[in-house]
């Protein structure tokens, strides 16, 4: 009610970041990777693969809707291939919990979901990860899920569906949701 109005303001210039990103709320748009062609699909990257792994929109397999990410990897094992979305809003402060469907006929390796935030370091982008605890073998859709604490000085925040090995992985319905940060750490 009325929060467009709101979107001119600019909360950082009070001395607190601009983290008014909705709690609880998918931020990834194209999510089921319901859009797109076998090549191109909108709001994803496909990761450049120097092992000739491919990275693909599948019509003939989902665990929801009609279409899913895939990524081939056929000669030599992907050393991280596969799909990159970036989250336009900058959740400092919070956790991120990022959510999804992984199903695996891998000869080796597995496939893994991805939360990333970058950060400046001596004029340098690195990056922080945390991984998924990912499938291997041969099976079904499987649930995996990641979470990642977001500090203030992260810069950038992406999501990875990732294949390190050899065969073929599927990933579908992945999710991104703002939560308060975990207590205790973890």
């Amino acid at each position: 009610e009325g929060e467009e109005g709101h979107a001119h303001e600019h909360p950082e210039e009070e001395g607190h970041p601009a983290t008014e990103v909705p709690l609880g709320t998918n931020l990834i748009a194209n999510y089921g990777f319901e859009v797109g062609t076998r090549e191109r699909v909108p709001g994803w990257l496909r990761i450049y693969s120097p092992e000739g792994a491919v990275s693909y929109r599948d019509e003939d397999e989902a665990h929801g809707g009609f279409a899913c990410a895939a990524v081939y990897a056929g000669e030599a094992p992907a050393q991280g291939a596969g799909w990159i979305t970036r989250i336009t809003e900058l959740p400092l402060e919070h956790d991120v919990v990022v959510e999804g469907h992984v199903k695996t006929e891998m000869d080796q390796g597995g496939a893994y979901l991805a939360a990333v935030y970058e950060y400046e370091d001596g004029g340098e982008r690195k990056g922080e990860f945390a991984f998924s605890p990912g499938v291997s073998g041969a099976g079904g859709w499987t649930p995996q899920a990641v979470r990642l604490h977001i500090p203030p000085t992260a810069v950038a925040v992406y999501v990875e569906a990732l294949v390190f090995g050899r065969g073929r992985a599927w990933f579908d319905d992945i999710t991104l949701v703002v939560e308060e940060p975990a207590r205790g750490g973890g």
